[in-house]
């Protein structure tokens, strides 16, 4: 079943399905992206299931709450490159503890654009928690998203999708605890907009059948962050 909303009545959800919550007091809008880490028969709206995703932090079998699933129909191949994909990951991130890096706390290893990218020593990648999934699948071989199509987006829109960020911004004693200065520590240089990668886009990829998200990465619009598209 192509991507959709959770309802009362429960969904079957496969291992590394993609899924999604709304930010809250928005309809619709989607604020976190992740890859469910188990098979489930059965998920309602609401329901919190084990997933891999860049929280942050960057979490293998965590948890999170469940509005929206997406499948591509992973094939064992896919499945297999995928589940390799979190295996270096989660090496990357031990490697990180190994050395005792005084940074590795909750933001050092996020950034909301570009979607990915590696740490200013190169050892280790960043990804916002839209950018975890996409390049996940992308090393299964599927391209969900046309990065270039992505449309801009100004300020508001960004602490719609990352609300921890405005309080962030708002909280100085905050910003010290979390070593985050500013928006511009996790890649959102100037004023704006920028084209940030939302996680609708991501639901609207897998709104289509197997065969077109294999062929054809989406090409975002606006309207696009939210899932079903807003006017």
């Amino acid at each position: 079943m192509p991507a959709h909303r959770l309802t009362a009545l429960g969904s079957a959800i496969s291992r590394s399905d993609v899924v999604a919550f709304d930010t809250k007091g928005v309809t619709h809008f989607l604020q976190h992206t992740a890859l469910s880490a188990h098979e489930y028969e059965s998920v309602k709206a609401g329901d919190e299931i084990g997933v891999n995703h860049m929280g942050p932090p960057l979490e293998r079998d965590g948890q999170c709450r469940v509005d929206v699933s997406g499948t591509a129909e992973l094939n064992d191949d896919e499945l297999n490159q995928i589940a390799l994909f979190i295996d270096e990951l989660e090496d990357e991130r031990q490697a990180q503890v190994l050395r005792q890096r005084s940074d590795i706390d909750k933001y050092p290893d996020y950034i909301v654009h570009p979607h990915t990218d590696y740490s200013p020593d190169g050892s280790y990648r960043r990804f916002s928690c839209t950018g975890y999934v996409v390049e996940a699948y992308a090393e299964a071989g599927i391209d969900l998203i046309d990065i270039d199509a992505v449309p801009p987006v100004d300020l508001q829109m960004i602490y719609r999708a990352f609300p921890a960020l405005e309080r962030v911004e708002a909280n100085p004693p905050l910003r010290k605890r979390s070593g985050i200065r500013s928006r511009h520590d996790l890649g959102l240089a100037g004023d704006g907009p920028w084209r940030v990668l939302l996680p609708g886009y991501v639901l609207h990829s897998l709104a289509r059948d197997a065969d077109a998200i294999r062929r054809d990465p989406y090409s975002p619009t606006s309207g696009d962050e939210c899932f079903p598209r807003s006017a």
